[in-house]
């Protein structure tokens, strides 16, 4: 009988969207590799006796300190992941007490100093983090074609999408006042501008909008497919926090059937068939130009895409890289 190897996930919120694309979803999916897990907060003997990995995500509090020493004093490889720069939560975002409030910089130092292995989602994270610890390596998020296959879905549908929750509001105040002077272009009137995620106060003065009440994930990913918008709305404000964002609003995007539009500041949306923009002006132009291409420049762009995120973003591809790192840590 093969040897199936098991990793302890501590996990903050199994079930909320950062699980979903970077521990328990991905985790899971080991099993495709042979590879088994369990889900428990804390941690103890017994745990330990029977299992060959622990796997944190994103730790910042001083009781994942101890799990790590723990973990460490039973000479357990330690995996640790991070998806934010959680040093750098800007003052607008809903959550920045607790991580201002719960983050001990000494002790969140050492948690990272202490992994044998660190995976983050960006070149950006990679550089913020490898002062602490040398063995630092990128995995992407990926879109996760166990769960929702990967097909083509172009779109002829004349419809702006934009998603994102409270902690994404600056992002989307930055561009309102410029999708207001969009929307008196005659070529928009014949479009829709949806967005997931409720802010009525800021969608105040745009006409044909709609705004979607936030959703279930499952529900969200049929949703968006079956919406098949015509381009995906990527807006961000430049800061530390931001910049070190992946780019899965633009898989997402592809994945509804969009091209996505996004800003020139961020390294992860300089991506084939993304069209970017600089200032407010140019998103402006940027829409304007849009709205007057053909069919058939605006499916190139999103075969560009689609052929860059089916060939090196797919889970199934991409957990190959937590399969090797799993054996290394055996080994």
């Amino acid at each position: 009988m093969n040897y199936r190897p098991k990793i302890h996930c501590v996990i903050p919120h199994y079930n909320d969207s950062t699980a979903w694309y970077r521990s328990t979803a991905p985790i899971i999916a080991l099993k495709h590799h042979g590879i088994d897990f369990v889900m428990k907060q804390s941690v103890d003997w017994v745990d330990m006796l029977y299992t060959d990995i622990v796997f944190l995500q994103r730790p910042f509090k001083n009781d994942f300190k101890d799990i790590v020493e723990y973990a460490r004093n039973c000479n357990k490889p330690i995996w640790i992941d991070f998806d934010d720069d959680l040093n750098s939560v800007p003052d607008y975002n809903p959550h920045r007490h607790v991580f201002k409030d719960g983050i001990d910089k000494e002790n969140f130092q050492l948690m990272i100093s202490m992994a044998n292995v660190v995976t983050v989602t960006t070149d950006y994270l990679r550089d913020k983090y490898k002062e602490f610890n040398n063995n630092i390596i990128v995995i992407p998020n990926a879109h996760n074609d166990y769960m929702f296959p990967f097909e083509y879905n172009f779109s002829k549908n004349k419809i702006v999408n934009w998603r994102g929750t409270n902690t994404h509001r600056e992002d989307l105040r930055s561009v309102i006042e410029t999708l207001r002077k969009v929307q008196q272009l005659e070529s928009s009137k014949y479009w829709l501008f949806n967005f997931i995620g409720q802010d009525s106060d800021l969608m105040k003065g745009l006409v044909k909008s709609r705004q979607v009440k936030p959703m279930e994930l499952i529900e969200y990913f049929r949703y968006i497919k079956s919406l098949n918008p015509m381009i995906q709305l990527c807006p961000l404000v430049v800061n530390d926090f931001n910049l070190a964002k992946s780019n899965i609003s633009w898989i997402e995007g592809t994945y509804s059937g969009a091209v996505t539009i996004a800003p020139m500041n961020f390294h992860e949306f300089r991506k084939p068939g993304i069209f970017t923009y600089g200032s407010q002006e140019s998103l402006y132009y940027t829409f304007e130009a849009f709205f007057q291409m053909t069919e058939t420049e605006l499916e190139k762009m999103y075969n560009e895409s689609f052929e860059e995120i089916k060939s090196n973003l797919l889970l199934s591809h991409v957990n190959k890289q937590r399969a090797e790192i799993v054996q290394k840590l055996l080994n």
